[in-house]
């Protein structure tokens, strides 16, 4: 890890001593460590991830308060989720034993309540 990157992680050292950083310096952290999944990816995906966060954070479902509509959902959430797909992909490629049962992500909304009743029945 380079010592740039480790003294920006410095800043995030809270009062107890621990290093508290967000989703995006997670991956940078990721990247510095040449993590086999992170790495490929991460350069060409990161503003992709950045305006996701960015209309994430702005939204009532994180610190903002405003709405997502269905225009801006639409658009971003399908390259996002993509994305996340080839991540879990990659991780299984690599590393076996990280391995776990997940549910598959939704492609829209509509599909969320029928993806918990798939998994319901299935674990009958």
């Amino acid at each position: 890890m380079s010592e740039a990157f480790k003294g920006r992680l410095e800043k995030h050292r809270n009062d107890e001593n621990k290093i508290q950083i967000g989703l995006m310096q997670s991956y940078e952290l990721l990247f510095e460590l040449h993590d086999p999944v992170i790495q490929p990816w991460y350069h060409e995906h990161k503003f992709k991830i950045n305006d996701f966060l960015r209309h994430r954070n702005e939204s009532l479902f994180a610190h903002g308060l405003k709405p997502v509509n269905q225009n801006t959902y639409e658009t971003i959430v399908p390259s996002i989720m993509e994305l996340i797909r080839h991540l879990i992909d990659s991780l299984y490629k690599t590393d076996k034993e990280k391995r776990s049962e997940l549910l598959p992500f939704p492609n829209n909304l509509g599909d969320i309540g029928n993806l918990i009743s798939q998994d319901k029945q299935e674990a009958k």
